[in-house]
């Protein structure tokens, strides 16, 4: 399983976020601060949003609209990003039940039961946690 690019970004943007605290900031900054362009951050911001991650307020008269968390940071983990950006983690996607030999099912059963332990510890911390290597190894 390799991460792709955007979930790199929302990481990323997730993080940047959560070091602004409560102020709202506009994707233009969120853009010069990470790198990224506007365009791309849209199509990250999308999805965090659509998720309940993070949220948008608009901007009226002489007050710029922005982003923010929705959800405190101790409860995003690696696994709602990355099922966000990219669905669900599958490690054993494409390996179908095979009956070209004998011990076929005994070899999908390893790798079904690794990817349950992949997503149980991607589950497992939170960012904030991370952030802090509170709980986590290091």
């Amino acid at each position: 399983m390799k991460i792709n690019k955007m979930t790199n970004y929302a990481i990323r943007v997730i993080v940047r976020l959560y070091a602004e605290g409560e102020e709202l900031i506009t994707t233009k900054t969120l853009s010069e601060k990470e790198n990224i362009s506007q365009g791309v951050l849209m199509k990250v911001l999308f999805p965090l949003k659509k998720a309940g991650i993070v949220r948008s307020h608009q901007g009226r008269g002489n007050i710029s609209g922005g982003f923010q968390l929705a959800r405190s940071i101790k409860d995003i983990t690696i696994y709602d990003v990355i099922r966000t950006m990219e669905g669900e983690i599958c490690f054993s996607k494409g390996i179908e039940d095979g009956q070209s030999y004998q011990g076929t099912n005994k070899v999908i059963q390893e790798i079904q039961r690794v990817n349950d332990v992949l997503v149980q510890e991607c589950g497992r911390y939170s960012i904030y946690d991370i952030l802090n290597a509170k709980s986590c190894p290091q």
